[in-house]
């Protein structure tokens, strides 16, 4: 098993925006290895504040947004219910399954 990446396509109600409670639809189905009940993380790159640091960064961790748990799968696509955010969560954020972990 790998790990997945994938996307937020869209949202139940179509609002570009959604939060704990919300369904959305990611673009990782059947054929790419997602199951019902898997937990994907919601993530965001972190690019530090240039007012804050003076010397090169390198690539930070990605900061986890929230958890969805896939509630239904389709051959291409996913329905995933979210049950936990610490931000607003976007449609085109990127979604992950860390799997073996």
């Amino acid at each position: 098993d790998r790990d997945l990446t994938g996307y937020i396509i869209e949202t139940k109600t179509g609002n570009k925006a959604i939060a704990t409670g919300d369904i959305a639809y990611l673009d990782m189905g059947e054929s790419h290895g997602i199951k019902t009940g898997n937990m994907v993380y919601v993530v965001r790159d972190v690019q530090p504040d240039p007012k804050f640091v003076d010397v090169p960064v390198g690539k930070l961790p990605p900061e986890v947004i929230g958890a969805l748990v896939v509630v239904d799968i389709g051959k291409t696509t996913s329905t995933a219910l979210v049950v936990k955010c610490i931000d607003t969560i976007y449609r085109a954020d990127r979604v992950e399954l860390l799997k073996n972990r």
